[in-house]
């Protein structure tokens, strides 16, 4: 299905961009005026651009799109403000078509940050992968992990590392002494956010509504997927991945059983 909405090749169009000053009251600050950048533009999407050699299920998708259909999927809207102290702080919001749209896989952003930021601690369901329809086993805690130089989790390449219910992501360099250090995931000793980001320099990601899903790789999701064996993975040399998702599909049984239940 994501597939055959394009997903896999998404541009933005009609890029509008607006800079102005928005006043923000704190307790500290009862009224001031702090830079703000908001930009807007149209979700295109293009079906069966991307060629996947020896990936059957595109291959037909490829044959009925040879002129590559122009889809628009929908807007997208960004707010940009920077804080005085430093701090950014950023808003998305989606607007879908919904006659296009019945079954997304994901609904999220992408970013990529600098390969030396390859050390992260996190307050989310942990130690391993989880998602909406397989969280039970997973538990709110404070982990850590060095981002694997290759994901290896399975056989075939495809989506993995996901986490629920995260409260905090802090990303930081990784240290001469941490090198040596498993990439397998740990629990903390460290049990709240100060401990952890006592006498470091990084990142630190505050969601401000709800408790969104996220993972972190040197890989894409197009990367993962076009590769038909671990063997052809090709992790960034320079940057990691990190997917924030505001929601995203459960993994069903579709393998051995019954597809994703409509709850999820």
């Amino acid at each position: 299905q994501w597939l055959s909405l394009g997903l896999d090749c998404v541009t933005l169009e009609n890029v509008k961009r607006e800079v102005s000053s928005k006043v923000l009251c704190t307790d500290a600050f009862p009224e001031r005026s702090i830079p703000s950048v908001e930009t807007e533009a149209s979700i295109i999407t293009w079906p069966g651009k991307m060629t996947y050699d020896g990936i059957a299920m595109a291959q037909p998708l490829r044959s009925q799109n040879q002129e590559h259909i122009r889809r628009k999927l929908g807007s997208w809207k960004q707010t940009v403000t920077m804080n005085s102290d430093g701090a950014i702080y950023v808003e998305n919001t989606i607007t879908l078509d919904g006659s296009l749209v019945k079954d997304l896989p994901r609904w999220g952003i992408e970013f990529a940050m600098p390969r030396s930021m390859s050390h992260y601690s996190f307050l989310a369901r942990g130690p391993h992968e989880n998602y909406a329809d397989r969280q039970i086993s997973a538990h709110i805690g404070v982990y850590e992990e060095i981002v694997p130089e290759c994901p290896a989790t399975y056989v075939v390449p495809q989506e993995q590392g996901n986490r629920m219910g995260l409260n905090w992501l802090f990303f930081s360099k990784l240290r001469l002494e941490e090198n040596s250090q498993s990439e397998k995931v740990t629990l903390s000793a460290k049990k709240n956010i100060d401990d952890v980001v006592s006498g470091k320099q990084g990142l630190l990601l505050l969601p401000t509504s709800n408790h969104p899903e996220f993972s972190v790789s040197r890989c894409t999701d197009t990367q993962l997927f076009r590769a038909r064996h671990i063997n052809e993975l090709e992790p960034s040399k320079d940057s990691i991945f990190v997917c924030i998702d505001a929601a995203q599909r459960g993994l069903g049984t579709g393998s051995c059983g019954p597809q994703t239940l409509p709850e999820y």
